[in-house]
């Protein structure tokens, strides 16, 4: 086949005008009539067909198709059939589906530059360019830094090459340097002399590595550390682990050493290597130790109120030299201060003075002291009160000195066995009832071997209650008791009626042979049992005396003014056939009244009202009584002038009385009295007697 060589236009018309074959293309523009069959077609520039165009393969272009019709295989191709979504500037347009396009928006073309926005680009074909993008190390991967050997494809045989162009020189590594190689899974070791040579890699585990984790050894270098290895199932570590966040482990957390973290969560316990029965657990709100196998503490955040448990064992504090420690024992409760046995709820054992001290504050305390004989002191700042009750067995020592003083502010005060202080100096005998003064064992109510002093201002004994029982005081010289009197003074509520007496006597009975017998207002000496007159001396000698205050005066002649009476105001009584030796009347208040006589008469009348009029008289003294005198007059008998204060009138003459029992009266004296109320007057009467009622 021959060749034309061409220049300038050629045309070519009719069916058959010329192939492809028999043209040598130099010309920038080709026009060609009618129809050709090209088996490739591609031009640099444009490329113009007026009719239609039937491509069997693919077509492609950089620039624009433009057609007024296009078809896939024999089919019209509707435009409006074909949708898209998706808006991104330059994004390529993909199929979505059969009849839908989207815009891709990481991936854009802007007429010279594929740009791929996301992380990857694979492809199972090749991927040319004249520059490639990417981070590495900070920097642009230049198209040019990357090449093939002997220009070859990427799959060439021969490798890939790293071209120096553009990057620093860097020193000539040794060739005994060590490289690492993951050979599906195991690690084994080379040396650049090895693969340089291509000799085979060994295991790490032949280089005495085996197990240890490869570390980055700085400036693209990797290392390993015997303190850091992983067995497949334990990673060790030799030396102190750090981390700045968390550490999560899975299963057990072993450390042969210290481990100390910020904060440190645990699901189950912290157990010791090898004694995993010594731990540390922990469950909801609650904290557990346990050593030997037994919980020996419990924290409990889980109770109301929350609290701390020793189980299972003692609780002890060690001090220093064990002088001192303390115990609570597991199996009593009791607590043991300087002991590891108490034998009671709270046992301190110790030398030291004091063992116990209960203080308010620093100068406010008791001290509780025991000696080396057992004894207890107990010293307090202030006062030792007990407010419940306090048992004192054995001999006890209230007191250490002259100045103490022990004071009872109870109201009852019991001792059920009696009491003896110093000797008998106070006995209480609390089976009788009885109170002994240096004696052992009183055989009265109050028994007092001694003499007795009772002093004060007004100093009274008072002996009765008041009411009606017999109650008296007995002088005993011989100790027989009342049967056996031989000396007594004696005070008798019941003796004459109930009226009473004091008496000093001597006799078997009270009131027999009484010396002296104070009774109803009168006084007896030598007096044998009976009711003394006002005074009675020697038994059968009585003086009655009387006092009489608040006098009336009246006109009525002999009319009565007062009664002598005792001080119980019973009157005195002359007996029948008494012989009176002797009257006195004394004036110790003068009357006011400007005449107020009187005279003293004797009468049957037992009493008589006053005004009223006596019967069976004598007088005594006054104008009728002869034997009548006065200070005033001393010759003749007159009627007493009651307005002569402090003067006196006696009748010194006898009287025998017959048989009948006498009284003493008051009358008024004359009619020239008046008739006014009681006056101011006041006179005593004294009457001395000899007789026995």
């Amino acid at each position: 086949m021959s060749y034309n060589l061409l220049s300038g236009t050629v045309n070519f018309e009719g069916s058959t005008q010329g192939t492809i074959e028999d043209m040598v293309d130099t010309h920038s523009t080709q026009t060609i009539n009618g129809q050709k069959t090209f088996s490739n077609l591609s031009s640099s520039s444009d490329v113009k067909v007026t009719g239609d165009i039937n491509v069997v393969g693919n077509v492609s272009a950089s620039i624009n198709i433009s057609a007024s019709a296009f078809y896939s295989n024999g089919v019209l191709l509707d435009p409006s059939a074909v949708t898209f979504d998706g808006s991104t500037a330059n994004g390529v347009l993909t199929f979505k589906d059969s009849d839908e396009a989207t815009v891709e928006s990481n991936l854009t073309f802007d007429g010279s530059v594929l740009d791929f926005k996301n992380s990857s680009i694979s492809g199972s074909g090749n991927i040319s360019g004249s520059q490639f993008y990417g981070t590495w190390a900070g920097s642009n991967i230049l198209g040019s830094q990357v090449q093939l050997v002997s220009a070859g494809g990427i799959a060439n045989s021969s490798g890939l090459t790293l071209s120096i162009a553009g990057v620093a020189a860097q020193s000539t590594p040794n060739g005994n340097v060590t490289l690492f190689v993951d050979d599906s899974g195991t690690i084994k070791k080379s040396t650049i002399t090895q693969l340089l040579t291509n000799q085979s890699i060994t295991d790490a585990t032949a280089l005495g590595n085996a197990n240890r984790i490869l570390l980055d050894g700085g400036v693209g270098t990797i290392s390993t550390n015997a303190g850091l290895t992983f067995n497949g199932t334990v990673v060790s570590v030799t030396g102190k682990v750090s981390a700045s966040s968390d550490i999560s482990v899975g299963g057990i957390l072993r450390a042969d050493n210290h481990f100390s973290a910020s904060n440190m969560t645990l699901a189950g316990a912290i157990k010791h290597q090898g004694d995993e029965d010594t731990q540390i657990r922990f469950s909801t709100d609650s904290v557990s130790i346990a050593a030997g196998g037994a919980e020996l503490l419990n924290i409990l955040g889980n109770t109301t109120p929350k609290e701390t448990q020793v189980r299972n064992g003692d609780f002890k504090v060690v001090t220093a030299g064990a002088a001192l420690d303390f115990m609570v024992s597991s199996s009593s409760g009791f607590v043991g201060i300087g002991t590891t046995t108490p034998a009671a709820p709270l046992e301190i054992s110790s030398s030291n003075d004091p063992q116990l001290k209960l203080t308010y504050n620093g100068s406010n305390a008791t001290q509780f002291t025991v000696a080396s004989n057992g004894d207890l002191t107990i010293n307090p700042n202030g006062s030792a009160t007990f407010d419940s009750s306090l048992i004192i067995n054995d001999n006890t020592t209230l007191g250490n000195g002259s100045g103490d003083v022990l004071t009872i502010n109870g109201t009852n005060v019991t001792i059920p066995n009696g009491l003896n202080f110093d000797s008998n100096t106070l006995v209480i005998d609390h089976s009788n009832d009885r109170v002994g003064i240096g004696v052992s064992h009183p055989t009265k109510a109050l028994e007092v071997n001694g003499d007795v002093q009772i002093s004060g201002v007004t100093p009274f004994i008072t002996i009765g209650d008041g009411g009606a029982e017999d109650c008296g005081i007995l002088l005993n010289s011989t100790g027989s008791g009342v049967s056996g009197i031989d000396y007594y003074v004696a005070i008798d509520y019941s003796y004459n009626s109930n009226r009473g007496a004091l008496m000093l006597g001597a006799g078997p009975t009270v009131g027999t042979n009484s010396a002296i017998q104070i009774s109803d207002g009168r006084i007896g000496v030598s007096h044998n049992g009976a009711t003394p007159s006002a005074f009675s001396v020697d038994k059968g000698h009585h003086m009655a005396i009387g006092t009489l205050s608040q006098l009336p005066a009246h006109n009525v002649n002999e009319s009565v003014i007062g009664q002598v009476v005792d001080a119980a105001g019973e009157a005195y009584k002359i007996p029948a056939g008494a012989r009176i030796s002797k009257v006195i009347l004394v004036v110790l208040e003068a009357s006011t009244r400007s005449t107020h006589n009187a005279a003293v008469f004797m009468a049957a009348d037992a009493s008589a009202s006053v005004d009223s009029t006596l019967s069976s008289t004598t007088e005594l003294i006054g104008a009728g009584a002869s034997g009548t005198r006065s200070t005033l007059n001393t010759a003749s008998a007159t009627d007493i002038d009651l307005k002569q204060g402090k003067k006196v009138w006696v009748n010194e003459d006898g009287f025998w009385l017959g048989g009948e029992d006498r009284y003493i009266y008051l009358v008024n004296a004359g009619t020239a009295n008046g008739t006014s109320g009681d006056d101011v007057a006041s006179v005593i009467i004294y009457v001395e007697y000899y007789g026995i009622d």
